[in-house]
Formats: C-alpha cells, structure tokens, sequence
C-alpha cells in the first residue's frame, strides 16, 4: 500500500481544479513545473486532491445554487421542450422537471409550474425532489405558508 497522497495545484475560490501533480511535482498533463504554472495563475496553491475538491464544490455551490426565480410561462415551455426532461412529474396541479444539462458537477436546473406562474430553480438532481421543489417556491413567493390570499402572490 502506498503512502502517495494525491497532489492538485487549485487557485483558491475556484470551480475547478487547475491540474494533478505526478509523484514528481509536475503538472501531470501538461509536463509543466508547479513554478511554471503559478507564473500563470499567481494565486495556485499545491493542495492534497480530496482537500481542493471539497473547496472546489464550495465554489461550485456559492456560484450556482440558487433560490427559486419566476420565469415567463415561454421559458418554461422553451426548456421543456429542448431536451427530454428528466424527473418530470406533475402532482396536484403542479409541475416540475429536470432540465437534462447539468449546470455543474452536481447542479442541475429544475423548472416548476404551479397554475400560471413558472419557475426556476438550480439544486442538487440527486438530493431534490418535486416536492422540495415545491416548499422552495412557497417559501419565496408565499411566506406565512400558503400567503393571505390562500396562494402565491
């Protein structure tokens, strides 16, 4: 078994990695040295793999998560109709769908239908479900659970 702790060069904030460094210390694709490197990217540091990719998926999260925004019904429809949606399901006279691009790593677009208004909304594909999605959209658009008026506003 070895003891070979897998090394990365990451610019910290970033979205993704910038390079794997072989047993050697150089970039293991481009043959470059770490200095060669850094001369381009100033802010790279030499991080173990699993420590930068965690960082990486921070970056990815801050970047593109996002809450639930209202789209036109157009949108919507242009989206639904792009690429087979995934988990499109349709339930009490709601409607959501998974927009079959991945944004990035794991973040997908889901975009949702209740009545008239359409919505979008980035989040996790393998940890969110219509019904979250859902709770998302009330909670924006209709605080106080369901709003004063017993809907969206």
């Amino acid at each position: 078994m070895s003891s070979y702790e897998e090394k990365v060069l990451y610019v910290p904030g970033s979205t993704r990695i910038l390079t794997f460094l072989n047993r050697e210390g150089v970039c293991a694709f481009s043959g470059e040295t770490v200095e060669q490197m850094q001369a381009k990217y100033p802010a790279a540091v030499i991080l173990p793999y699993l420590e930068a990719d965690a960082l990486s998926d921070k970056a990815i999260a801050e970047k593109y998560l996002t809450g639930p925004v209202e789209i036109t019904k157009a949108r919507f429809m242009e989206k639904l109709g792009a690429l087979p949606p995934i988990l499109w399901i349709t339930h009490c006279g709601a409607e959501s769908f998974l927009f079959a691009e991945i944004v990035a790593k794991d973040i997908g677009t889901f975009f949702a239908r209740i009545g008239d208004r359409c919505f979008e909304v980035n989040a996790p594909p393998t940890r969110t479900r219509h019904q979250e999605i859902m709770v998302m959209i009330i909670e924006t658009f209709a605080p106080a659970p369901w709003g004063a008026s017993g809907g969206l506003k």
